[in-house]
């Protein structure tokens, strides 16, 4: 989907006098605001729906988003105005490349960047060079690191700077680790990570009625969301979300024949499910009819 931007005024925004960084959590607007900078920007989409213009293209964005624009790349964000109740809150995190490194003094471009900087291995070869994208359907490290990033830059605390520093190399570690994990699981699972799926899988068969999450699941073996999801679902044929629903109702079938008579909304309980509504909705779509009637067959 193309929008002609190309006779549109664009502003240049530049850095404060005297620093080579800049942060902010903009709640955008429908006004336009087609801008460019002279740094590297690592934009974040926080909240909401809406759209990412860049040059002449216009990019759908949801929650979760993360572009990477290089230097002079003319772009905006504007939030979806058809959809009600849905702000547009993205973080703007801005830079030139010797902020990081004094050898890329006065670059401020991806490409230097990619080629001298010490992630040189992690950067993608064949990425283009105005903008990356990386869609994480939010990723709560990425968003922890801005929350710091912005805290540090608006208290200026004594070492913020450094402090700065540390968390864009974190960042970039982060998405680079997006980028190199991408499509693995698509060619092959090794050992190791069959044996710890396998690790999981008899964790959700012995602690179903527990509060399990694929970010928990993620976090404890030390991969990204998005990755391990893959991975899972790889390795099983299903989400992890939805192996959860499964061996919860496959539990629940069995106390809804049990002789002890349980009440429906003591079975959704047991086997983690405190929604009733919610459990019978589960229950159907898996099995084909509601507990009671299953209780009745």
């Amino acid at each position: 989907m193309k929008n002609n931007y190309s006779e549109q005024k664009i502003k240049k925004v530049h850095f404060r006098k005297g620093q080579n960084f800049y942060i902010n959590r903009n709640l955008e607007s429908v006004k336009s605001h087609y801008h460019l900078h002279d740094g590297i920007e690592i934009a974040y989409v926080v909240e909401g729906t809406g759209f990412h213009r860049i040059n002449d293209q216009l990019i759908e964005v949801t929650k979760g988003d993360l572009f990477i624009i290089n230097s002079h790349t003319p772009h905006e964000f504007c939030y979806n105005k058809k959809v009600k109740y849905s702000p547009l809150i993205i973080y703007n995190c801005l830079f030139k490349d010797n902020f990081i490194d004094d050898k890329l003094n006065g670059k401020n471009n991806l490409s230097y960047f990619r080629n001298n900087y010490l992630l040189k291995e992690l950067f993608p070869d064949n990425h283009p060079n105005e903008i990356i994208r990386v869609a994480e359907d939010g990723n709560s490290n990425i968003e922890e690191i801005f929350d710091k990033m912005l805290r540090e830059y608006l208290t200026g605390e004594p070492g913020y700077v450094q402090m700065l520093r540390v968390y864009i190399v974190e960042l970039l570690v982060i998405i680079f680790r997006l980028y190199k994990y991408k499509e693995e699981p698509k060619n092959y699972v090794d050992e190791k990570n069959k044996n710890i799926i396998s690790r999981v899988i008899n964790y959700i068969e012995i602690n179903y009625s527990c509060h399990i999450t694929l970010t928990n699941m993620a976090k404890t073996y030390g991969y990204t969301p998005d990755y391990f999801s893959k991975l899972f679902k790889k390795t099983v044929g299903i989400s992890l979300i939805n192996y959860v629903q499964k061996i919860r109702i496959k539990e629940a079938c069995k106390l809804l024949k049990s002789p002890n008579d349980y009440k429906v909304i003591e079975i959704a309980n047991k086997v983690g499910y405190k929604d009733i509504k919610f459990f019978n909705y589960i229950f159907k779509k898996i099995v084909g009819m509601t507990p009671s009637k299953y209780r009745k067959k």
